[in-house]
């Protein structure tokens, strides 16, 4: 019986998938220089027409200084995840979804965050530092977002 179970286990080890769970609880708010919203219209592969709209697009949206510690309180509320293949290739998401959030650092960085599964930090020469590929509901980012561009 026992062997049964370590073979049960070990097989789902191997073709399956793990999730993990991460929150945007990273950001000090005495980092943050500004933070704007950005509409895409649609899904924006990174790999190709995606690749720096954060320079060539205008925000439809800055918040307000004042509004910075608030913004980030709640988006460090918002759970995102990964599916993480244990094995095998895995074909993660280069994709910003149609709404994304920028957060310009005083040191020049910026990072950027969306609901689809593709998020990237960039240093003040605007060179890529690092990437993820967590995503989250769409539905409770797009309300997050709204509820600051509806106060206007």
């Amino acid at each position: 019986m026992k062997r049964i179970v370590c073979i049960a286990a070990a097989m789902l080890l191997l073709t399956g998938c793990m999730t993990v769970h991460a929150y945007i609880n990273d950001i000090d708010a005495e980092t943050v220089q500004s933070i704007s919203f950005y509409e895409l219209g649609e899904y924006v592969d990174v790999t190709t027409e995606g690749q720096g709209f954060e320079n060539r697009q205008e925000p439809i949206y800055t918040l307000e200084q004042s509004e910075h510690k608030a913004f980030l309180e709640e988006l460090s509320t918002i759970r995102y995840e990964d599916s993480v293949w244990l094995i095998g290739p895995s074909d993660p998401s280069f994709t910003y979804g149609r709404l994304v959030v920028r957060i310009n650092f005083t040191d020049g960085g910026y990072r950027l965050i969306s609901y689809a599964h593709y998020g990237a930090t960039f240093d003040a020469a605007g060179e890529l530092v690092t990437y993820d590929h967590y995503g989250c509901d769409e539905e409770t980012f797009v309300r997050l977002i709204s509820r600051y561009i509806s106060e206007e």
